[in-house]
Formats: C-alpha cells, structure tokens, sequence
C-alpha cells in the first residue's frame, strides 16, 4: 500500500463517493459526467479534476478508490491498454467495491464481463447516462442507502422546479430505503424551498411516497401481530 502524507485526502464533502476510471483522452466525457451526477448528491472522483498539484498521483488514487463507495468504468477505447485503468478496476474489486462497467465503445472483459452495464452510451447524452447511473446504484445493495440519503439532501436543496421533479420522481419510483425521517426532512425543506413549497409535481410524490411508507408500516404491524405469541 502506498504511503499516504497530508493533502493526499481526495474526498470532499459527502455524498455518495463515487470513483470514475477512465482514460485521458476522455476527461472531457468524465468531467461532464462529474458535473451531471452531482445533480443527484453523488461525489464523483475524477483524477484530472480532482488531484491538486503536487500531491502523489498514485498515492491519492489508492486511496480515492478504498474509500470510494463504488467505481464506474468509463469503456472508452484504450481502457484496456490504460497504465492505470485496469489497475483502478482491479483494486477496487480487491476492496469488495461495487464496479459499474458504462459501455461507450468497448465492451466490458474480464471480471467485469459478467456485471450488468449500462450500454451504448456514446449514443445518450451526459445526463442520461448519469440518471441511468444513479438507478443501477440504487438497486445495488451496498450504496443503495447512501445514495437514497444523497438525493433526499439533494432534493432539500433543489434549485429549479425541473430538478424538484425529476428528484422526487426518482425517490418515488426508484428509492426502496427511504425512510419516514427522511420524508419529514423534505417536508420541512418544502417549508423553506420556494422551489419545492410552489411545486405541484413535489407535493405529489412525497404525498404518493408517504402513502407508501404508511403502507408498509401498516403490513409490518400486521406481520408482528400474526406471528406475537398467545
């Protein structure tokens, strides 16, 4: 393991920790990717962008990559051949790390052949591949919750009625760990957010998600009093 010094943190702020391998010639791609995804309250770690100067390339992406939640892969021509692809790809596996393999034009190989990837991306734009993204994450069992917890912040802070929308969509139909303290959450921010207090299509989902945690709860109770001793 490479020897970390002071300054070689690459994780700022919290959200979803989300490292993105991918090739130099492609940062253009994984910048916009970067931005796209902070959108849903994920942090993506994009070395050209991320690493100051000065700091110890290799040290810093050790280190992004084991503190990392999950990695997405980047499949650009060259990936393979990459000095340090691979590596990243193969670390974080090491780390029992979830891999996303996003399909641009090359297609997943070797331990990554065989996990589901998002396809075809050079043919959608930046944000659809970050919505598509962010749904493959959230039917993933380890980032799930972090990612759930991610977007209800992200949602309290929206800054136009469309990101209200597509958030609270998102939570509505996709989101299976959301929690009754995290709805109380928006509803206070609904309070103080113009943009989510004046947005019919907000009230409506948090309205329809309330109604499905009050569901559930009401089965757990049901399920406890069928099976409590007599």
């Amino acid at each position: 393991m490479a020897r970390k010094v002071a300054g070689d943190e690459p994780w700022e702020g919290g959200g979803l920790r989300l490292f993105l391998a991918h090739v130099d010639t492609e940062n253009d791609v994984a910048s916009s990717l970067k931005a796209d995804l902070s959108d849903y309250g994920v942090n993506a770690f994009v070395a050209h962008a991320d690493i100051k100067p000065g700091n110890a390339w290799p040290v810093v992406l050790e280190s992004a990559i084991r503190r990392c939640d999950a990695l997405a892969g980047l499949l650009h021509e060259g990936f393979h051949e990459s000095e340090w692809c691979d590596q990243e790809v193969g670390l974080a596996l090491g780390c029992n790390k979830p891999v996303v393999p996003i399909h641009y034009d090359l297609l997943p190989y070797g331990f990554i052949s065989t996990v589901q990837a998002i396809r075809n991306a050079a043919s959608q734009t930046s944000a659809a591949v970050a919505r598509n993204l962010v749904l493959v994450l959230l039917k993933e069992e380890k980032t799930s919750g972090k990612l759930t917890k991610a977007i209800v912040n992200r949602l309290a802070d929206a800054y136009s009625f469309d990101h209200a929308k597509r958030l609270a969509v998102l939570l509505d139909n996709e989101a299976p760990m959301l929690t009754k303290n995290q709805v109380n959450k928006l509803r206070k921010a609904q309070k103080e957010n113009s943009q989510l207090r004046n947005s019919w299509h907000f009230d409506s989902h948090l309205s329809s998600i309330e109604d499905k945690i009050e569901a559930k709860s009401r089965i757990k109770s049901l399920h406890e009093i069928a099976e409590a001793p007599f």
